[in-house]
């Protein structure tokens, strides 16, 4: 039987999932609209305000699917706890960076 956190860490996966595959079926079809030979329709495309807001909430839904599965796989296979901390650790090092790199590349655009 799951305990309450492994719970709410089992739907959130799950809800993540639906919402990837939601984003997904948007991010094909809004970009079977314009021209991706053409460089400059692409980036008009990306800087429409909501195009860009949904595209940074994609990859946010992407990012934050990816560490619970890493949370998953670590508290799963890594059983000394010192080894468990240092992987956590750059687990989340890594997620707030690509989130971090992901936001800054949408505005700049």
């Amino acid at each position: 039987m799951l305990n309450i956190p492994e719970k709410i860490l089992w739907v959130t996966q799950r809800l993540s999932a639906v919402f990837i595959f939601l984003f997904t079926v948007w991010f094909i079809i809004s970009i079977n609209s314009i021209e991706l030979n053409n460089y400059y329709e692409t980036i008009t495309w990306i800087k429409t305000e909501n195009n860009s807001i949904l595209l940074f909430i994609f990859s946010l839904i992407v990012l934050l699917h990816s560490n619970l599965g890493l949370t998953v796989i670590i508290d799963d296979y890594v059983h000394e706890l010192r080894y468990k901390k240092i992987f956590v650790i750059l687990k989340n090092s890594l997620i707030i960076f690509c989130i971090s790199f992901s936001g800054i590349c949408l505005y700049l655009i």
